[in-house]
């Protein structure tokens, strides 16, 4: 299976097939433990023979940023070439090794994007694909939104990718689909907690470089695709459609259904003599759903996970 994967890696016909920054995010949810998790987690990614090939062939431009709140974002490692398995390792020994540079701040993801988008206007060369890969477990609180960014990075021509960490915020997954990601190609990666953010990570990356350098199947997707598809041992998102199956949040359970309308600006509906509004939008649509005994119900996509 390794061979074959390999052999789907693209050899170096060009310079730098992608430009990487690896966003991190060491807000104050995140504690010691958590941090350590992220760090060796992502080290131990790098020591992948699949993601380490991916990068040489790709003859990729990584660079490290931690970030917090409105005003604290740092790079931890600058721009690296990686042009040998030697620099592969030269790259993970430093990740290893980097120390915390903020605690006890907020979230800021919208000025994480900015800032990382002025370190992908340094690249010490062109690369075909600017990608800022973000990973956290909160929604932004402070500072820009990420939507006040999307016109600099569609200029840009640049992709938002996204890990959200599951645990501290109820719906982390739908915020980031809703909220993160942006542009051709952009999906999202899942961690069932910190402990799970070591296979996330490997799979993140190995989603990033094998499966899109290759050329494999994706099609461009908008920000706020919402739906989950499964991709070996783990999941990114796709764009979720009618006769889709989305579960929500319901009291104490879960409520289970299958998309019947889809709506890309506010809908209000009469459902059991109650008017029920969403302001959809195209970055975060709503949802008309029905369930298995006929009842219908008006979600956002930020509510909606798939089944």
């Amino acid at each position: 299976m390794l061979a074959l994967l390999l052999a789907l890696v693209p050899a170096s016909a060009q310079a730098c097939a992608v430009a990487l920054v690896l966003a991190m995010d060491v807000s104050g949810s995140v504690n010691r433990e958590e941090y350590a998790l992220q760090m060796q987690g992502l080290a131990d990614a790098l020591g992948d023979p699949l993601v380490g090939e991916a990068l040489v062939n790709a003859e990729a431009l990584v660079s490290l940023v931690q970030w917090s709140g409105r005003t604290r974002q740092t790079v931890s490692i600058p721009w690296t070439s990686i042009e040998s398995h030697a620099d592969v390792s030269a790259l993970r020994a430093r990740v290893a090794g980097i120390g915390r540079a903020y605690r006890n701040y907020a979230t800021a993801i919208g000025e994480v994007l900015g800032y990382a988008a002025d370190l992908l206007e340094t690249t010490p060369h062109p690369c075909d694909r600017p990608v800022i890969d973000v990973s956290g477990d909160g929604v932004s609180n402070e500072g820009k939104r990420p939507a006040d960014l999307h016109a600099r990075l569609a200029q840009a021509g640049i992709t938002v990718n996204g890990l959200a960490i599951r645990g501290s915020e109820p719906n982390i997954v739908g915020y980031y689909e809703a909220r993160v990601l942006f542009g051709p190609g952009a999906f999202l990666e899942i961690a069932d907690g910190y402990d799970d953010y070591p296979r996330a990570i490997r799979r993140k990356l190995v989603t990033e470089l094998v499966q899109r350098l290759s050329g494999a199947p994706g099609e461009p997707m908008r920000s706020g695709a919402g739906l989950h598809s499964d991709y070996q041992q783990g999941r990114r998102t796709m764009a979720i459609s009618v006769g889709d199956e989305v579960t929500w949040s319901w009291g104490n359970g879960t409520g289970t259904g299958t998309v019947k309308q889809v709506y890309t600006e506010s809908v209000t509906k009469t459902i059991k003599g109650s008017e029920i509004t969403r302001n959809a939008t195209d970055d975060e649509p709503a949802y008309l759903i029905e369930q298995e005994d006929g009842d219908r119900v008006l979600k956002s996509v930020t509510e909606v996970e798939a089944a």
